[in-house]
């Protein structure tokens, strides 16, 4: 019989605490601005309250360090999307270089110790993931969208800037950190880890 395990946590808090991906057969990322939208308008009318995103559901690690993503993709690669908004505002503002290496080696990629080397803490499908890795994760304005996948991971990006820029112009850093916690601790979800995609598939039908 398949093991099924179950738990709740923060959904940033997952994140930083687990390698993500997003497995081949997976689609691309579909999120329009409006899911977008809709999700951080949530998160705004909920706080400073616990609020349930929904079931994360992936299969375990026999497959090697990364969790798959069965269902759940769209949530975590836009609450992903966001510390990486997080980390380039961050980043633009004196004083607070550290604070966005912190936000990085937490939520975006873990650095060897020993050399250079950097994992990925979500990793999208293969049509996705180098476009992403590329032009959010590393911050590099070159790549071009040759996908709609692309162009949706581009407006996730530029919709929660300016909901962070908007948050960050009336309550300054204090009002972003405010966020970032939120978002890692009281932003909920339950995780459905079970040890292969047929019972994942199952569980995700019912």
């Amino acid at each position: 019989m398949a093991k099924i395990d179950f738990d709740q946590d923060g959904v940033g808090h997952f994140i930083a605490d687990n390698f993500l991906k997003v497995p081949p057969y997976q689609r691309s990322f579909a999120w329009e601005t409006s899911h977008v939208q809709d999700l951080f308008e949530d998160i705004k009318n909920s706080y400073p309250e616990d609020y349930f995103i929904g079931t994360v559901v992936v299969t375990g690690t026999d497959k090697g360090d990364y969790l798959e993503i069965v269902d759940g993709q769209q949530r975590l690669a836009t609450i992903n999307i966001f510390f990486a908004v997080i980390r380039d505002l961050l980043k633009k503002e004196d004083n607070s270089i550290k604070k966005s290496k912190h936000i990085e080696t937490e939520y975006l990629w873990k650095e060897s110790l020993r050399d250079e080397d950097k994992q990925q803490k979500l990793v999208l499908n293969n049509m996705d993931n180098e476009f992403y890795l590329k032009r959010i994760i590393e911050n590099n304005t070159e790549p071009i969208p040759t996908k709609e996948s692309h162009n949706r991971l581009l407006k996730a990006y530029e919709y929660i800037t300016s909901f962070v820029n908007n948050k960050y112009a009336n309550e300054k850093l204090n009002g972003i950190f405010d966020l970032v916690e939120f978002i890692e601790k009281k932003i909920k979800i339950i995780i459905v880890k079970v040890s292969d995609d047929i019972n994942a598939f199952t569980i995700c039908a019912v």
